[in-house]
Order: structure tokens, then C-alpha cells, then sequence
């Protein structure tokens, strides 16, 4: 295990909590404009303010939000979202159904893009298999979504089966 030689203290300037202790945080678009704000609840047992950071930078870059539903309109936890940028450069975001102690995250992918104004496609794999992708998504927006469970025929659609005899890359095994 670590011992304290191996570990360096570093200044964390505004990161600094003056108001007690953070006993939760979240991150999320608390406001729309698509940059990521961060919250932190203090105090378990004694009321203690809240503390609300927004970034000072980068309201002139470019984002995508996705917030994958399940047909009964709640969020599809377990969700795997995979952005393709025009680039070639990948980023991966999963629903997650937990975050940690008295907090909870937002149940979107929010994917950063900097100054790109396009993103190639957006593939969402959601929890039974089935993958949808959208192609030229508008960027700087948030898209709802809906899974393809309860309209598998839908535009983008396609139900992913993996048997034995056929790996999760759609190979075959050499046993058909």
C-alpha cells in the first residue's frame, strides 16, 4: 500500500472547500449552456452550505449531450454512448446508475468537442443490446432519446445478437 513518501501534496487554489466538508458532489449542465457546473453538499449531520462552481473558460466551445430514455421515459442506465468525431477520435460515456456517496450524477453523456462544429455519428448501445446510431448529429444541443426495444424497425436501428458461434465483432468461430 501507498505510504505518505508516496504521495506528493498538491495546491488546489479555488478548488479549496472553506465551507466544510464536501460530503457529495455532483457535475451537470445545471444551466443549459452546455458547460459542466460542479455542486458539493457539506455536512451529513449539520446543515452546512452548498457550494456551486462554474467554469471561467470555454463557453465558446462546442458540445453534444445525450440523453438516452428508456421507452417508459426513464433514463436507460447501463447505456453505453460512443461519439465519433469527424477527426477519427473516439470518446465513451456510460449511464451510469450511481456516483457515489449523497450525490448522484445527471443520467446524460455530455461530450466536450473543444472548437470541432461537427461530430461524424453518435452510437448508442443500450442495456438489452440494441444499437442506434445517428448519423451528422446537430451539435450544441441536447438530444433525447428513446430506445429501439419498442421500435426495433426504426431508422438507425439494428439488434445485436451474439450467439456461440459468432463473436462480438460479428465474426464467425468456425463453428456454423
Amino acid at each position: 500500500l501507498p505510504t505518505d513518501v508516496d504521495w506528493v501534496q498538491v495546491e488546489i487554489g479555488d478548488g479549496l472547500e472553506t465551507n466544510g466538508y464536501g460530503t457529495g458532489a455532483g457535475a451537470g449542465d445545471f444551466d443549459g449552456d452546455g458547460q459542466l457546473e460542479l455542486l458539493i453538499s457539506h455536512g451529513e449531520s449539520v446543515s452546512q452550505p452548498m457550494s456551486y462552481f462554474r467554469p471561467k473558460q470555454g463557453s465558446g466551445n462546442h458540445w453534444l449531450r445525450i440523453f438516452p430514455k428508456t421507452a417508459q421515459g426513464a433514463p436507460a442506465r447501463g447505456a453505453l454512448v460512443t461519439l465519433l468525431e469527424t477527426s477519427g477520435r473516439k470518446q465513451v460515456r456510460v449511464i451510469d446508475p450511481g456516483s457515489g456517496y449523497l450525490c448522484q450524477q445527471e443520467p446524460v453523456a455530455h461530450f466536450g468537442l473543444g472548437q470541432s462544429s461537427a461530430v461524424q455519428s453518435v452510437t448508442i448501445q443500450w442495456p438489452d443490446g440494441t444499437l442506434h446510431t445517428i448519423e451528422s448529429p446537430t451539435v450544441d444541443k441536447i438530444l433525447n432519446h428513446t430506445g429501439c426495444s419498442q421500435a426495433p424497425r426504426k431508422s438507425g436501428c439494428l439488434k445485436r445478437v451474439v450467439s456461440a458461434a459468432t463473436t462480438t465483432d460479428g465474426t464467425t468461430n468456425g463453428n456454423t
